[in-house]
């Protein structure tokens, strides 16, 4: 049996997600259906990156609560200081089963970091995912280490 394809699983979950939010994108018509790995749900992380405000988090939140969310692992990656702000938005309108994260951290625990954030701040705040490694970090001068 040969493996799946993992781009087209991706993308056809992304596009389902953003078709259920409203955002106006049709779902894919692959020649056959993507095949999932057995036991695992795709991964749809939703990264802000400097966007959104905190008085945009309940409709957001309602619109997620909507959202085919049990066909996936949801990861929601805003700005490090609206963290705690969404997970109560999400709260409040009721959705479950979405993780939270930050969109990078330090790699050094606490110190003279100014603007910086550390994994245990993140947690500090009900997030349990990071990203790392982002090209963006790269072109501004960090290293992969």
């Amino acid at each position: 049996m040969s493996q799946p394809d993992v781009k087209q699983i991706v993308e056809a979950v992304t596009r389902e997600v953003l078709a259920r939010l409203g955002r106006g994108v049709a779902p894919p018509a692959p020649e056959s259906a993507p095949v999932r790995p057995a036991g695992r749900r795709p991964l749809v992380a939703a990264n802000w990156k400097m966007n959104a405000v905190k008085g945009e988090l309940p409709a957001y939140a309602a619109e997620l609560a909507q959202a085919p969310l049990a066909a996936v692992e949801t990861v929601v990656l805003p700005p490090g200081v609206l963290i705690a702000a969404v997970r109560a938005a999400l709260a409040a309108a009721g959705v479950a089963g979405v993780a939270l994260g930050a969109q990078d951290v330090h790699a050094a625990a606490s110190g003279a970091h100014t603007g910086e954030t550390s994994v245990g701040l993140v947690r500090s705040v009900g997030g349990a995912w990071a990203i790392v490694g982002h090209s963006e970090r790269r072109a501004a001068g960090e290293s992969d280490d």
